[in-house]
């Protein structure tokens, strides 16, 4: 739903939502005034964070792991919700109903919304502030003093029997603890004894100095090993270097004689002399100057020079490459010795533990008894500090007083007034949503549209509008009459109501003003509800309605023609001369405008569907059923009269549509 169409709905039920918002509002204005009055107090307990009880909770959950392995849960809350202690408070206070029944622990501590804001009875509410250690017990009732005793007397009665609680917790914790202490040294000692007896069977003396010794050779052969692999490291890089430099002068390898003998070096300087005897043979048969000689000298001189770079090289590496070999292998050898000792030592090491095993765990047993009869003992110390201060596990932070007579707490007026105003308002509106989505009686052009009704045009209260406005409205009514004719020619219209006082009357006699005028001749007809002529049929002689005919208002081109009924004429004879009389009317007329009865009466398109040419049904907003129309639409259908479409009168748009 729109908010356009929503507003809609209130500006026609404005009554409607205005009744409901009045008497929800005002409910709850008087509810806050006549609901009984609550008062409530509360008392602020503080349970301090290093209190006798967290010690105990502390101690036994500890205790509870040593025997059993669990861990016990303790909170303050459940034992404030006690039944004992409530049902003590009720028949202390002898605590009643609102209708004066003995009150119960369940009706105690829960209360029915609406049901306690009618018939309030004490209650009390438990809680713990946030983030603090602080209980607040709050209690309310009808009566100031009695919210005050009940709060005091809870939280007293709460504060001995927590005490009471603590004192037997903490002779049942020290009992068992020393049972416990009792018990895990008799433990400690018997391991004590299986512990000097297996040391002195597997010589425990021996066996640790060998272990030591083992570790101490391990970590230095490890200590060789990483020296040498540093060192093979570096050989390693020499030997990189001197490689990178033999291959600038395009050799891979150098062996370990001298560089004169050297592959490399007696092939480059056999390749010189040969270029050299072919530079001798070129000599005979060609000039100094020549190409090929010059080539070949060319050639000498760049493998002459290469030769003597290699040879620089070789004289530069080839003892420092003959070291660097000899390194690289001697640290290979070395670390491959410490690898073999590694592990001979590492299995002398795996050997050890075996012998040991017995004795490592009757040593761990020992040890792990000893730390928990430290623990135990720190426990019960701290126990024994527990009971010493034990009264001052919790103390009442403030008591609850009594409120005076008129510091009520509730009904709380200011929120019932808001809750008055937000249920007031919506309530209405939904009910105005309502009472428009059930009424069935047509109120808005939509509704028509939906039901596949025709409409013609929608036609505002005219008592609201002036003169020009209603001139205005009608001439666009009569706009819209002439475009819905199909032919030009039309001359015979009916103006009808669905419903009496449907205000067809008003629409005819204004649709006639504004059709009249600019040399165009219009009359009015007014018709009686049955249709009965006035005159006999001896008297229906042609021209006798002109001396009936009067001038409508100051119309210049406007007449009015008033039908009387006549009992003594049948319908049939009526029909006759109603047709003869539009035949004479027509010839003097270009629009006849007829005023008849409601369509609730008789069924005029069936009576006069041969002698006019259009029908426009005329209904005020929430006046006709939808079904109705939907009737007077068929009607007009089957008598083959055309309808120009339904006259929504009164409709708050204030336009026709």
């Amino acid at each position: 739903m729109e908010l356009k169409e929503l507003l809609q709905i209130l500006s026609r039920r404005w009554r409607l939502v205005l009744l409901a918002f009045t008497l929800v509002f005002f409910s709850c204005v008087a509810g806050a005034l006549v609901l009984p009055k609550v008062y409530a107090t509360s008392v602020k307990l503080l349970y301090l964070e290093s209190s006798a009880l967290m010690n105990v909770g502390t101690l036994t959950g500890a205790t509870q792991a040593i025997r059993s392995g669990e861990t016990a849960n303790f909170t303050h809350m459940e034992l404030m919700k006690n039944t004992r202690l409530l049902t003590e408070l009720i028949n202390t206070l002898e605590l009643k109903t609102y209708s004066g029944h003995p009150l119960t622990v369940k009706k105690l501590l829960r209360s029915t919304p609406l049901i306690s804001m009618i018939r309030p009875r004490p209650r009390i509410s438990i809680n713990h502030a946030p983030e603090s250690f602080v209980l607040v017990i709050e209690a309310s009732s009808p009566d100031p003093e009695e919210a005050a005793r009940m709060a005091n007397l809870l939280g007293e009665m709460y504060m001995e029997d927590i005490q009471g609680r603590q004192s037997l917790m903490l002779r049942q914790t020290q009992q068992n603890m020393d049972s416990t202490l009792t018990a895990l040294k008799t433990r400690y000692f018997d391991a004590l004894d299986r512990l000097a007896r297996a040391s002195k069977e597997e010589g425990t003396a021996d066996i640790s100095t060998e272990t030591a010794q083992a570790l101490e050779t391990y970590y230095e052969l490890m200590v060789r090993k990483f020296s040498a692999m540093e060192e093979l490291s570096r050989s390693m890089a020499t030997l990189d270097v001197i490689g990178r430099q033999l291959d600038k002068v395009k050799t891979t390898s150098i062996p370990g004689r001298a560089f004169s003998g050297h592959s490399a070096i007696e092939n480059l300087s056999a390749t010189i002399q040969q270029l050299r005897a072919s530079l001798a043979a070129a000599h005979i048969e060609k000039t100094e100057n020549h190409p090929d000689v010059l080539e070949l000298k060319l050639q000498i001189d760049e493998l002459s020079q290469l030769l003597a770079h290699e040879v620089k090289v070789f004289r530069e590496t080839a003892t420092d490459l003959e070291d660097a070999e000899r390194a690289v292998q001697g640290y290979r050898d070395l670390v491959a010795s410490l690898e073999s000792l590694l592990g001979e030592f590492a299995q002398r090491l795996l050997a050890l533990p075996e012998k040991s095993a017995r004795i490592g765990r009757v040593s761990s047993e020992v040890m792990h008894l000893n730390t928990m009869i430290e623990n135990l003992s720190g426990s019960l110390s701290s126990l024994h500090s527990a009971r010493a201060r034990t009264h001052n596990m919790i103390q009442m932070m403030q008591p609850a007083m009594v409120k005076e007579r008129g510091d009520h707490d509730k009904p709380n007026e200011t929120l019932l007034l808001l809750v008055g105003m937000i249920l007031g308002t919506i309530t209405s509106v939904g009910l105005a949503c309502l009472m428009d989505y059930l009424d069935t009686r047509v109120h808005s052009p939509q509704m028509l549209r939906r039901a596949e009704v025709p409409l013609l045009a929608t036609v505002p209260d005219l008592g609201k509008k002036g003169d020009e406005d209603r001139a205005a409205v009608f001439r666009s009514l009569r706009n819209r009459i002439s475009l819905s004719f199909s032919s030009q020619n039309w001359k015979v219209l009916l103006v009808a109501s669905v419903f009496p006082a449907g205000g067809a009357t008003t629409i005819a006699q204004n649709l006639a003003r504004s059709m009249a005028g600019r040399e165009r001749r219009v009359i009015l007809l007014e018709m009686p509800p049955d249709h009965a002529f006035p005159w006999s049929p001896q008297n229906n002689t042609p021209g006798a309605w002109k001396d009936h005919v009067a001038p409508f208002g100051n119309a210049t081109f406007l007449d009015r023609l008033t039908l009387r009924g006549n009992a003594h004429n049948g319908m049939e004879s009526s029909i006759r001369s109603l047709e003869s009389l539009l035949s004479e009317l027509a010839e003097t007329y270009d629009c006849i405008i007829m005023d008849s009865g409601p369509f609730s009466l008789n069924e005029d398109p069936l009576l006069l569907g041969s002698i006019i040419d259009g029908v426009a049904p005329v209904m005020t907003v929430y006046q006709v059923p939808l079904g109705r129309a939907r009737e007077v639409h068929e009607i007009c259908r089957k008598s083959g009269i055309t309808n120009l479409g339904f006259i929504l009168n009164r409709y708050r748009e204030g336009s026709l549509e």
